[in-house]
């Protein structure tokens, strides 16, 4: 699976974009029937910011979109907060696939 990310605002600075391309490669067998992973991680200046699906899925189904907007006007999360969110988006992202194409993969295929 591809995997590639595009980050905006603070969240381009290296402690945060540094890890994320090692971070996607942990979900590489995670998303059964999908050939592209792609994050867009940005940076929001105002709370009504973007209202993008947090899952987009697009090319037949095969490929996939994972959205997160992070608001940093009053508070700068730290790296490690931003990559538990991500953990956390990631691992609904994950069950949510399956459960959309639980009639498409047995368990077998992505159980190691």
């Amino acid at each position: 699976m591809k995997t590639t990310y595009h980050t905006t605002g603070f969240l381009a600075e290296e402690p945060y974009s540094g890890g994320i391309l090692q971070f996607m490669q942990q979900y590489q067998d995670r998303f059964p029937g999908i050939s592209y992973l792609h994050l867009s991680l940005e940076e929001c200046v105002t709370t009504d910011g973007p209202q993008n699906d947090q899952l987009h899925y697009y090319g037949d189904g095969k490929c996939l979109k994972i959205y997160l907007a992070k608001w940093s006007r009053t508070y700068l999360p730290t790296p490690f907060e931003v990559y538990e969110e991500l953990r956390f988006v990631f691992d609904c992202a994950v069950e949510e696939h399956l459960r959309k194409h639980e009639n498409e993969f047995f368990a077998s295929n992505y159980c190691r």
